[in-house]
């Protein structure tokens, strides 16, 4: 799901501000550091439209980290469990 995200993050941005993101590649490389929250700051939106689809791809991105450590914590919790069978 992340993948596809970000590979559809990076296609709006690119129909978004072909001026900025002048390639899908670069549009991709903005899209992989704005998910992972990294964000370098080589790449920005300029228009209010790209910082719409900007804005989206950032929650996602830092909504992505806990729930993906909730999901960890749960299966581990549960493998921890009084009365599990042990396998």
């Amino acid at each position: 799901v992340t993948i596809a995200f970000t590979l559809l993050s990076a296609l709006a941005m690119r129909l978004v501000e072909p001026e900025t993101f002048p390639t899908y590649g670069k549009s991709v490389w903005w899209a992989i550091q704005t998910v992972s929250t990294v964000g370098y700051g080589d790449l920005v939106p300029k228009s209010a439209d790209g910082r719409v689809v900007a804005t989206i791809v950032m929650v996602f991105g830092v909504a992505l980290v806990p729930t993906a450590t909730s999901v960890v914590v749960a299966i581990l919790l549960e493998h921890r469990r009084p009365g599990r069978a042990q396998s």
